[in-house]
């Protein structure tokens, strides 16, 4: 749903899922940094109580991280436009990647650090992960992101387009990213082509799922993708 906010009255986008469906929840608004009171109901009326939005955990907990707890609604994105939702745990580069994916119609997050990427993933469900293997200056296998991600059921992962970058990687290298459980592999010294290989990427993805669930169909099995 759009909600103006009532303070400098910026039009932001908020999921629908993150609204109870009989009370209201207050978000803060990501350009003033006011109260945003959203409430629907029966005629849409506020309720006399604001229930808050249980978030489910997704993934499992990572060891040496917080528990964040209700920390979480802090966490929550209030989108602009955008028709995809991204999040970018990538500090370094986030500057050669954010033009692609605002190209591509993707809204962006950017993380912080390992700990703010991880809240955020709690909190939020993204379209796409651009993961730096070393973000954060953490030894790959120790990567907090990737360990959430790793533990996604398929319902889940197979909704997130998954993106990670390094500079020992081999970019569209399909044995590399199976072996690391994501969509997409691609060294950082290559980003002159970032945008033909990401759509590329995502093209092959899609087609791939259609091929999926066309054998599906085929042998009256269904499948909902």
């Amino acid at each position: 749903m759009k909600i103006s906010c009532t303070n400098c009255h910026k039009v932001v986008s908020i999921p629908d899922n993150l609204v109870p469906a009989a009370g209201s929840k207050v978000f803060k608004c990501p350009s003033c940094k006011g109260a945003i009171n959203v409430f629907r109901g029966a005629g849409d009326k506020p309720m006399d109580q604001t229930q808050d939005v249980i978030l489910p955990p997704k993934g499992s907990a990572v060891k040496g991280l917080p528990i964040t707890g209700g920390a979480l609604d802090h966490e929550i994105d209030l989108l602009g436009e955008g028709k995809y939702k991204a999040l970018v745990a990538d500090t370094q580069n986030a500057s050669k990647v954010s033009p692609v994916l605002k190209k591509l119609e993707y809204q962006i997050t950017l993380a912080g650090s390992q700990e703010d990427g991880y809240k955020k993933l709690q909190a939020n469900t993204y379209d796409l992960i651009f993961l730096n293997e070393r973000f954060g200056g953490m030894d790959p296998s120790k990567n907090a992101i990737h360990k959430f991600l790793e533990p996604l059921t398929m319902d889940k992962r197979r909704n997130v387009f998954i993106v990670v970058v390094g500079k020992s990687l081999k970019t569209l290298d399909e044995f590399k990213a199976f072996s690391l459980s994501v969509d997409m592999v691609f060294n950082e010294g290559e980003f002159s082509n970032f945008e033909l290989m990401l759509r590329k990427a995502l093209k092959d993805l899609t087609n791939k799922y259609k091929v999926f669930k066309h054998v599906l169909k085929e042998t009256g099995r269904g499948y909902d993708l």
